[in-house]
Protein backbone atom coordinates (compact mmCIF):
# COMPACT_ATOMS: atom_id res chain seq x y z
CA UNK A 1 0.00 0.00 0.00
CA UNK A 2 2.83 2.37 0.85
CA UNK A 3 4.57 1.50 -2.43
CA UNK A 4 1.37 2.26 -4.41
CA UNK A 5 0.94 5.56 -2.56
CA UNK A 6 4.57 6.47 -3.33
CA UNK A 7 3.98 5.87 -7.07
CA UNK A 8 0.86 8.00 -7.07
CA UNK A 9 2.75 10.76 -5.27
CA UNK A 10 5.57 10.65 -7.83
CA UNK A 11 3.05 10.83 -10.69
CA UNK A 12 1.32 13.78 -9.06
CA UNK A 13 4.63 15.59 -8.56
CA UNK A 14 5.66 14.93 -12.16
CA UNK A 15 2.29 16.22 -13.39
CA UNK A 16 2.62 19.38 -11.28
CA UNK A 17 6.16 19.92 -12.58
CA UNK A 18 5.05 19.56 -16.24
CA UNK A 19 2.11 21.88 -15.58
CA UNK A 20 4.36 24.52 -14.02
CA UNK A 21 6.77 24.28 -16.97
CA UNK A 22 3.91 24.71 -19.44
CA UNK A 23 2.55 27.71 -17.57
CA UNK A 24 6.04 29.21 -17.38
CA UNK A 25 6.60 28.76 -21.13
CA UNK A 26 3.21 30.34 -21.88
CA UNK A 27 4.08 33.26 -19.62
CA UNK A 28 7.42 33.71 -21.38
CA UNK A 29 5.73 33.60 -24.79
CA UNK A 30 3.10 36.13 -23.75
CA UNK A 31 5.81 38.42 -22.37
CA UNK A 32 7.81 38.19 -25.61
CA UNK A 33 4.66 38.83 -27.66
CA UNK A 34 3.75 41.87 -25.55
CA UNK A 35 7.28 43.29 -26.00
CA UNK A 36 7.13 42.55 -29.72
CA UNK A 37 3.84 44.42 -30.06
CA UNK A 38 5.14 47.31 -27.98
CA UNK A 39 8.24 47.62 -30.19
CA UNK A 40 6.12 47.34 -33.36
CA UNK A 41 3.87 50.22 -32.30
CA UNK A 42 6.87 52.55 -32.48
CA UNK A 43 6.97 52.15 -36.27
CA UNK A 44 3.22 52.21 -37.08
CA UNK A 45 0.86 55.19 -36.97
CA UNK A 46 -2.85 54.59 -37.48
CA UNK A 47 -4.68 57.69 -38.74
CA UNK A 48 -7.66 55.74 -40.10
CA UNK A 49 -11.01 54.62 -38.73
CA UNK A 50 -9.92 50.98 -39.11
CA UNK A 51 -8.70 49.59 -35.75
CA UNK A 52 -5.48 47.63 -36.22
CA UNK A 53 -5.10 44.25 -34.57
CA UNK A 54 -1.86 43.15 -32.93
CA UNK A 55 -0.95 40.95 -35.90
CA UNK A 56 -1.61 43.79 -38.35
CA UNK A 57 0.64 46.11 -36.32
CA UNK A 58 3.42 43.52 -36.27
CA UNK A 59 3.25 42.85 -40.02
CA UNK A 60 3.15 46.59 -40.83
CA UNK A 61 6.15 47.30 -38.60
CA UNK A 62 8.29 45.08 -40.84
CA UNK A 63 8.18 47.81 -43.53
CA UNK A 64 6.88 48.16 -47.07
CA UNK A 65 9.87 46.28 -48.53
CA UNK A 66 9.38 43.18 -46.38
CA UNK A 67 8.82 40.00 -48.43
CA UNK A 68 7.15 36.93 -46.85
CA UNK A 69 8.72 33.56 -47.57
CA UNK A 70 7.30 32.30 -50.90
CA UNK A 71 5.86 28.84 -51.31
CA UNK A 72 8.37 26.15 -52.24
CA UNK A 73 6.04 24.36 -54.67
CA UNK A 74 7.00 26.66 -57.57
CA UNK A 75 10.74 26.73 -56.91
CA UNK A 76 11.45 24.09 -59.56
CA UNK A 77 9.57 26.08 -62.21
CA UNK A 78 11.61 29.22 -61.46
CA UNK A 79 14.83 27.17 -61.36
CA UNK A 80 14.22 25.64 -64.79
CA UNK A 81 13.26 29.03 -66.20
CA UNK A 82 16.57 30.48 -64.98
CA UNK A 83 18.46 27.52 -66.44
CA UNK A 84 16.77 28.11 -69.82
CA UNK A 85 18.17 31.65 -69.79
CA UNK A 86 21.57 30.20 -68.90
CA UNK A 87 21.36 27.81 -71.88
CA UNK A 88 20.57 30.70 -74.21
CA UNK A 89 23.56 32.72 -72.96
CA UNK A 90 25.91 29.75 -73.35
CA UNK A 91 24.77 29.05 -76.93
CA UNK A 92 24.97 32.72 -77.91
CA UNK A 93 28.45 33.00 -76.42
CA UNK A 94 29.62 29.99 -78.43
CA UNK A 95 28.03 31.07 -81.72
CA UNK A 96 28.61 34.83 -81.74
CA UNK A 97 31.81 35.43 -79.75
CA UNK A 98 34.62 36.22 -82.15
CA UNK A 99 38.34 36.26 -81.64
CA UNK A 100 38.69 39.96 -82.52
CA UNK A 101 36.40 40.89 -79.55
CA UNK A 102 34.64 43.68 -81.43
CA UNK A 103 33.31 46.35 -79.06
CA UNK A 104 29.51 46.31 -78.78
CA UNK A 105 27.52 49.44 -79.57
CA UNK A 106 26.57 51.30 -76.33
CA UNK A 107 22.93 51.47 -77.49
CA UNK A 108 22.66 47.94 -78.80
CA UNK A 109 19.11 46.53 -78.55
CA UNK A 110 18.91 42.88 -77.55
CA UNK A 111 16.98 40.81 -80.09
CA UNK A 112 16.03 37.97 -77.73
CA UNK A 113 17.18 35.37 -80.27
CA UNK A 114 17.48 31.88 -78.75
CA UNK A 115 19.64 29.39 -80.73
CA UNK A 116 18.32 25.85 -80.85
CA UNK A 117 21.74 24.17 -81.23
CA UNK A 118 25.39 25.10 -80.71
CA UNK A 119 27.78 22.11 -80.73
CA UNK A 120 27.72 18.51 -79.56
CA UNK A 121 29.98 18.98 -76.53
CA UNK A 122 28.05 22.00 -75.22
CA UNK A 123 24.66 20.40 -75.86
CA UNK A 124 25.69 17.25 -73.97
CA UNK A 125 26.80 19.38 -71.02
CA UNK A 126 23.56 21.39 -71.02
CA UNK A 127 21.43 18.26 -71.27
CA UNK A 128 23.23 16.53 -68.40
CA UNK A 129 23.04 19.65 -66.23
CA UNK A 130 19.33 20.11 -66.93
CA UNK A 131 18.70 16.46 -66.02
CA UNK A 132 20.54 16.81 -62.70
CA UNK A 133 18.75 20.06 -61.84
CA UNK A 134 15.34 18.56 -62.62
CA UNK A 135 15.93 15.91 -59.92
CA UNK A 136 16.46 18.51 -57.19
CA UNK A 137 13.67 18.52 -54.61
CA UNK A 138 13.47 21.88 -52.83
CA UNK A 139 13.37 21.75 -49.07
CA UNK A 140 10.44 23.29 -47.28
CA UNK A 141 11.48 26.72 -46.09
CA UNK A 142 10.61 28.05 -42.65
CA UNK A 143 8.10 30.88 -43.04
CA UNK A 144 9.28 34.23 -41.68
CA UNK A 145 5.76 35.18 -40.51
CA UNK A 146 3.16 33.28 -38.52
CA UNK A 147 -0.18 32.12 -39.90
CA UNK A 148 -2.05 34.85 -38.05
CA UNK A 149 0.32 37.49 -39.47
CA UNK A 150 -0.24 36.14 -43.00
CA UNK A 151 -4.01 36.39 -42.47
CA UNK A 152 -3.54 39.95 -41.19
CA UNK A 153 -1.55 40.81 -44.31
CA UNK A 154 -4.33 39.34 -46.46
CA UNK A 155 -6.93 41.41 -44.61
CA UNK A 156 -4.93 44.62 -45.09
CA UNK A 157 -4.56 43.97 -48.82
CA UNK A 158 -8.29 43.37 -49.24
CA UNK A 159 -9.27 46.54 -47.35
CA UNK A 160 -10.07 49.19 -49.99
CA UNK A 161 -10.94 51.89 -47.44
CA UNK A 162 -7.39 52.54 -46.26
CA UNK A 163 -4.08 53.63 -47.80
CA UNK A 164 -0.75 52.40 -46.42
CA UNK A 165 2.27 54.62 -47.08
CA UNK A 166 5.74 55.13 -45.64
CA UNK A 167 6.11 58.43 -43.83
CA UNK A 168 8.26 61.19 -45.25
CA UNK A 169 11.81 61.48 -43.82
CA UNK A 170 11.51 58.32 -41.66
CA UNK A 171 10.56 54.66 -41.90
CA UNK A 172 7.27 54.87 -39.98
CA UNK A 173 4.30 53.16 -41.68
CA UNK A 174 1.14 55.31 -41.82
CA UNK A 175 -2.40 53.98 -42.29
CA UNK A 176 -4.81 56.64 -43.60
CA UNK A 177 -8.42 56.59 -44.72
CA UNK A 178 -8.56 56.63 -48.51
CA UNK A 179 -11.16 59.43 -48.45
CA UNK A 180 -8.85 61.70 -46.42
CA UNK A 181 -5.84 60.72 -48.55
CA UNK A 182 -7.65 61.58 -51.80
CA UNK A 183 -8.94 64.85 -50.34
CA UNK A 184 -5.37 65.91 -49.50
CA UNK A 185 -4.24 65.00 -53.02
CA UNK A 186 -7.04 67.04 -54.61
CA UNK A 187 -6.25 69.97 -52.29
CA UNK A 188 -2.68 70.05 -53.57
CA UNK A 189 -3.62 69.57 -57.22
CA UNK A 190 -6.08 72.49 -57.07
CA UNK A 191 -3.23 74.83 -56.15
CA UNK A 192 -2.72 76.93 -59.31
CA UNK A 193 0.75 78.01 -58.20
CA UNK A 194 2.26 74.54 -58.76
CA UNK A 195 -0.27 72.69 -60.95
CA UNK A 196 -2.16 73.55 -64.12
CA UNK A 197 -5.48 72.00 -65.01
CA UNK A 198 -5.76 70.83 -68.63
CA UNK A 199 -8.81 69.76 -70.61
CA UNK A 200 -7.11 66.86 -72.35
CA UNK A 201 -3.83 65.00 -72.16
CA UNK A 202 -1.18 66.35 -74.53
CA UNK A 203 1.17 63.37 -74.26
CA UNK A 204 0.68 62.62 -77.96
CA UNK A 205 1.77 66.15 -78.89
CA UNK A 206 4.96 65.86 -76.83
CA UNK A 207 5.63 62.42 -78.28
CA UNK A 208 5.21 63.62 -81.87
CA UNK A 209 7.46 66.62 -81.23
CA UNK A 210 10.12 64.32 -79.75
CA UNK A 211 9.86 61.96 -82.74
CA UNK A 212 10.35 64.88 -85.16
CA UNK A 213 13.48 66.04 -83.33
CA UNK A 214 14.94 62.51 -83.29
CA UNK A 215 14.15 61.94 -87.00
CA UNK A 216 15.80 65.23 -87.97
CA UNK A 217 18.89 64.26 -85.98
CA UNK A 218 18.97 60.88 -87.74
CA UNK A 219 18.52 62.37 -91.21
CA UNK A 220 21.27 64.89 -90.57
CA UNK A 221 23.52 62.00 -89.46
CA UNK A 222 23.97 63.37 -85.95
CA UNK A 223 23.04 59.89 -84.60
CA UNK A 224 23.40 56.48 -86.23
CA UNK A 225 20.62 53.94 -86.90
CA UNK A 226 21.30 51.92 -83.76
CA UNK A 227 20.98 55.00 -81.53
CA UNK A 228 17.85 56.06 -83.41
CA UNK A 229 16.16 52.70 -82.82
CA UNK A 230 17.23 52.70 -79.16
CA UNK A 231 15.71 56.13 -78.48
CA UNK A 232 12.46 55.46 -80.38
CA UNK A 233 11.71 52.06 -78.84
CA UNK A 234 9.97 53.49 -75.73
CA UNK A 235 8.17 56.43 -77.34
CA UNK A 236 5.17 54.33 -78.36
CA UNK A 237 4.38 53.35 -74.77
CA UNK A 238 3.32 56.89 -73.80
CA UNK A 239 2.96 56.02 -70.13
CA UNK A 240 1.40 58.52 -67.76
CA UNK A 241 3.13 59.39 -64.54
CA UNK A 242 2.09 58.06 -61.14
CA UNK A 243 1.19 60.61 -58.46
CA UNK A 244 1.29 59.69 -54.78
CA UNK A 245 2.08 61.33 -51.43
CA UNK A 246 4.15 60.55 -48.35
CA UNK A 247 2.60 61.77 -45.05
CA UNK A 248 4.69 64.48 -43.36
CA UNK A 249 4.13 63.33 -39.80
CA UNK A 250 7.47 64.81 -38.69
CA UNK A 251 5.74 68.22 -38.75
CA UNK A 252 3.05 67.09 -36.29
CA UNK A 253 3.89 67.73 -32.60
CA UNK A 254 4.50 64.61 -30.53
CA UNK A 255 1.76 65.39 -28.02
CA UNK A 256 -0.81 65.70 -30.81
CA UNK A 257 0.40 62.41 -32.31
CA UNK A 258 -0.21 60.66 -29.00
CA UNK A 259 -3.72 62.13 -28.78
CA UNK A 260 -4.48 61.06 -32.36
CA UNK A 261 -3.74 57.44 -31.50
CA UNK A 262 -6.80 57.30 -29.21
CA UNK A 263 -9.05 60.05 -30.62
CA UNK A 264 -10.45 59.29 -34.08
CA UNK A 265 -12.24 62.64 -34.40
CA UNK A 266 -8.90 64.40 -34.00
CA UNK A 267 -7.36 62.12 -36.63
CA UNK A 268 -10.25 62.84 -38.97
CA UNK A 269 -10.21 66.63 -38.61
CA UNK A 270 -6.43 67.17 -38.37
CA UNK A 271 -4.83 68.02 -41.72
CA UNK A 272 -1.99 65.60 -42.45
CA UNK A 273 -0.07 67.14 -45.32
CA UNK A 274 1.66 64.92 -47.84
CA UNK A 275 4.86 65.25 -49.84
CA UNK A 276 3.84 64.95 -53.52
CA UNK A 277 5.89 62.59 -55.67
CA UNK A 278 5.42 61.92 -59.39
CA UNK A 279 7.08 58.82 -60.81
CA UNK A 280 7.76 57.82 -64.44
CA UNK A 281 7.14 60.86 -66.69
CA UNK A 282 6.80 64.17 -64.86
CA UNK A 283 5.02 65.86 -67.77
CA UNK A 284 1.50 64.60 -66.94
CA UNK A 285 0.20 62.24 -64.26
CA UNK A 286 -2.74 60.43 -62.75
CA UNK A 287 -3.83 60.35 -59.10
CA UNK A 288 -4.15 57.24 -56.93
Amino acid sequence: MARKFSKELKKRKAYQKRKSLILKSKEIKSTKLAKKIQDAKKYVRNFSSHPLSDDEIIILSKGVKFIPTPKSEKCNIALMRDFSNFERRMRCTYLFTKEDNKQMHPFYIKTGYSPAYSCEALENYLFATRYEISKIKPEKQICNISRSERNALRNLRSNDDIVIKKADKNSTICVIDKQIYNAEGLRQLENDTYYEKIQHSNVNEFTNAAVDIIENAFKSKQIDEMSYNYICQDLDSRKLGHFFMLPKIHKIPIDILKEMEVDYELRKNYLITGRPIVKTQPMRYTTT
